[in-house]
């Protein structure tokens, strides 16, 4: 990530700008959305604890002090994934990304509330990710 952000400095204009958009090192929040409202029913875990995550958020730290770029803004945002079918997003997950899960328990709990749901349910993922506006300081 560090040298991805040093390597793209240098193809930028002076004063050239960045905006760099990864995703937040926390556990998503899984929703079943009917009628207008929402029931939570659990998150989606990850076994290394969002281990790459933490990591991006701290080279993106590192970088934005390193004096190449000034920070003219940051922002905290939220994004839904919208399933119709958990069953396949399940199997997606596990073969893209391996380390994260979902608790037999909040599974359950999930299955609970569609089967309690009526048409038009759908299981709604709720992301948290950060984006960086980055203006590149000239000559670094």
């Amino acid at each position: 990530m560090v040298h991805a952000l040093k390597k793209v400095h240098g193809l930028l204009v002076p004063g050239g700008l960045l905006i760099n958009v990864h995703d937040r090192p926390r556990p998503p929040w899984i929703d079943v959305k009917e009628k207008g409202r929402a029931i939570r029913v659990g998150r989606i875990l990850d076994n290394s604890d969002f281990h790459l995550l933490r990591r991006t958020d701290a080279a993106l730290v590192q970088v934005e002090t390193s004096g190449r770029y000034v920070v003219e803004k940051r922002i905290v945002f939220e994004y839904n994934t919208r399933i119709d079918d958990f069953d396949s997003f399940d199997g997606w997950l596990a073969d893209t990304w391996e380390s994260m899960y979902i608790t037999p328990e909040d599974r359950a709990r999930l299955d609970a509330a569609m089967a309690n749901a009526g048409e038009g349910a759908e299981v709604v993922i709720r992301w948290r990710a950060r984006m960086s506006r980055l203006r590149a300081i000239k000559g670094q």
